[in-house]
């Protein structure tokens, strides 16, 4: 566990002038566009339109300016947490709106620093860069604390509660890499209605859920899924291997000796199992996306109700990043290397963005039934309900239990009051 921080001090030393903010603005967008790795100082000075030694009398090198990328994003989520409280006589959830907004409308003026802090893998940075990846702010804690408090006291010490803190806390700093082109008030607005009120119009019969057939078809399909960590022979324990070392150093980052030493297999025998490392990234990302597929095609195409429909996806992504979890850390260390024609995770963004397709139907089609509310455009409401069951919630809490939670918090809402005008 990192050690927290105190406030970030916003007058610190830190280069100054129309031309540093310029080159911090240049690198801000090669960042996010390319990832930190792929950028060099060289492109960041063209982009800018300076000679690169011109560049270092503002930054001394590309890690100066992602430090000071991220200490801005630190500044901007703090002046979020001390934002004034409404007025005596504001709903009890005004806090915890208006907190939600204003982390959403931070992480999204600061996205290439919530990209660092996502996609960045700390074995790949210095320790000076992995110090400034660790975000742990008291202020923001506290806020959330308090917001989260006081919209729903009776849930206060539960373990709903803690849950929930969990969650809007990350969904909320982590927007703009699950909303790549929504407003960021629209996409503010959306997500603490969803996470308060849910999206379902009227009560829900969780027996009837439980009992329906894409429920049976999601247990069944999910219960094949293998353990990732079995290894039965040289070949499986190179997966597994393979399958650590990508999560913890990143796909750029390992190589076929460091794959071959943690597998405690000769680096010859790794050679004549695979051709390089591309291959073993390849079947590991596979043999997940086909579980994770058809998971997903059992909750949202067997027939059932779009309510009974998503409760099914819910457990399948909660489950999926449950028994996943390496897998879902290296596709997030590799999201810059989605649209590349040749990347081993090419064609698994391109399955992700049909799955989305599904999602996205099956709440256009709720919302015409009368089932689900019109809280916001199909798709937007699709990816808040990606992002809330795809967390990885802690193992105190068991999948069945995080299922419910998710799948409550989705259809009915943390502090489920009178209908907004969001209905």
């Amino acid at each position: 566990m990192s050690r927290p921080r105190p406030a970030v001090d916003p007058s610190r030393r830190a280069p100054r002038g129309a031309r540093a903010d310029d080159v911090l603005a240049a690198a801000a967008e090669l960042f996010e566009r390319s990832g930190y790795s792929a950028t060099t100082m060289a492109q960041i000075g063209q982009a800018v339109g300076v000679l690169p030694g011109s560049l270092y009398h503002h930054f001394d090198s590309k890690e100066a300016i992602a430090i000071r990328l991220l200490e801005r994003y630190d500044i901007a989520l703090e002046d979020a947490a001390r934002s004034p409280a409404p007025g005596v006589d504001a709903p009890a959830d005004e806090p915890l709106r208006s907190l939600i907004t204003g982390v959403v409308m931070a992480s999204c003026a600061h996205a290439a620093a919530v990209r660092l802090r996502a996609r960045e893998a700390p074995s790949a940075a210095t320790a000076r860069l992995r110090d400034a990846l660790q975000h742990d702010s008291r202020l923001l804690d506290a806020a959330w604390d308090a917001a989260v408090a006081a919209a729903a006291p009776e849930q206060a010490g539960t373990q709903e509660a803690r849950l929930f803190t969990f969650a809007v806390r990350r969904m909320a700093m982590a927007a703009p890499l699950y909303h790549l082109h929504a407003d960021p008030v629209v996409l503010a607005g959306s997500l603490a209605e969803i996470l308060l009120r849910g999206v379902s119009v009227g009560g829900i019969d969780e027996s009837e859920i439980d009992g329906s057939e894409a429920a049976r078809a999601v247990r069944e399909t999910t219960a094949k899924w293998e353990d990732p960590s079995a290894v039965p022979d040289s070949h499986g324990a190179i997966l597994a291997a393979a399958r650590r070392e990508f999560a913890r150093r990143g796909f750029d980052a390992t190589t076929m000796r460091d794959i071959g030493e943690a597998a405690g297999i000769p680096l010859g025998t790794v050679y004549r199992r695979f051709s390089g490392k591309e291959a073993i990234l390849r079947e590991i990302i596979d043999a997940f996306a086909i579980r994770l597929d058809g998971g997903v095609r059992a909750a949202l195409m067997t027939g059932s109700s779009e309510i009974a429909a998503l409760s099914a996806l819910a457990f399948v992504l909660v489950k999926g990043r449950r028994c996943f979890p390496e897998e879902s850390e290296i596709l997030s260390l590799g999201w810059g290397e989605r649209e590349r024609g040749d990347s081993p995770l090419h064609e698994y963004f391109l399955q992700t963005d049909t799955r989305f397709g599904l999602l996205a139907d099956t709440v256009a089609r709720g919302v015409a039934a009368g089932s689900l509310r019109r809280v916001a455009d199909p798709h937007l409401v699709a990816g808040i309900v990606r992002q809330l069951c795809w967390q990885p919630y802690p193992r105190t809490a068991s999948v069945d239990d995080a299922h419910r939670f998710a799948r409550g918090i989705l259809l009915r809402g943390y502090a489920p009051g009178a209908a907004s005008e969001a209905s």
